[in-house]
């Protein structure tokens, strides 16, 4: 399920990079702020009703928090025009960005193997 969504996530940032309008460095900031403050706010909700989980599973509300700006920093990274689409846990070309694997959590690596 998890490498449903994240495939989800690189389908989604590859349409946000066709279908949005290309907008001046003031606007661009300005678009990214009102997400960020919207990923922040739907954070605190998610928290609040699921806290019992998300204590149970190791996340603290900081945690939680820094696990879910750490994800969004790399979806945005994923929507800029020149960003590597990539999946978390997948190979990294030699002339990207560090091998090792990012995002709030980790898969183990049979997860994220084809399957014939």
């Amino acid at each position: 399920m998890l490498l449903d969504k994240e495939l989800h996530l690189v389908f989604h940032c590859l349409a946000v990079r066709q279908l949005s309008p290309r907008r001046n460095r003031l606007s661009a900031w300005l678009w990214r702020q009102a997400y960020r403050a919207l990923l922040a706010g739907t954070a605190l909700v998610v928290y609040a009703t699921n806290r019992r989980t998300l204590l149970a599973g190791g996340y603290g509300l900081l945690s939680f928090c820094a696990a879910i700006a750490d994800e969004y920093a790399r979806i945005e990274q994923m929507q800029r025009p020149t960003g590597l689409l990539a999946l978390r846990g997948g190979a990294v070309p030699a002339a990207g960005p560090p091998t090792e694997l990012v995002g709030a959590w980790q898969w183990p690596a049979q997860l994220v193997r084809p399957t014939r």
